[in-house]
């Protein structure tokens, strides 16, 4: 046997690496479509323009949306000082209303009392409207009987 040239084994080697690599391409672009033929897309991708014009819209929605944030945020805290007013109020209400059940208190217990002289005093009245009339004695006075006290004077 004889030896192969060099620039014969070269050549040799340069096509099976040319021929590795073209069936290589060959085998990946067959794997590519049988992929394709297996899972096709039913839906077309959406375009370039189309997730532009979604972009914008969202943009535009976000920024109403912070509006509204903004607005409840405000109303938020008008409601929250609103309702501090309201407890405030509501404590000195209490305050006042306690106030005003001690006066009344005060005022019943004064009622109470007078109602109590007022029925002794009709107590009274019927038992001296029940008793009989008693004689009375009237005395007169006269200056002669009152022994005729003047004064003494220089006269």
């Amino acid at each position: 046997m004889m030896p192969l040239p060099i620039v014969l084994r070269r050549a040799v080697v340069v096509g099976g690496v040319t021929a590795s690599l073209v069936l290589g391409a060959l085998t990946v672009r067959a794997a590519g479509e049988w992929t394709a033929a297996n899972a096709p897309l039913a839906t077309a991708p959406v375009s370039a323009e189309a997730l532009q014009a979604r972009l914008v819209s969202e943009q535009e929605r976000s920024a109403s949306l912070s509006d509204q944030l903004t607005g409840l945020t405000g109303q938020a805290a008008e409601l929250s000082t609103a309702l501090q007013a309201a407890k405030d109020r509501i404590a000195a209400d209490t305050t006042h209303a306690s106030d005003l059940q001690q006066q009344l208190d005060a005022a019943k217990d004064r009622l109470a009392k007078l109602d109590k002289l007022v029925a002794q005093a009709q107590a009274a009245l019927k038992a001296r409207a029940a008793a009989p009339p008693a004689t009375s004695t009237t005395v007169t006075s006269t200056p002669a009987a009152t022994g005729g006290e003047h004064e003494s004077g220089d006269d």
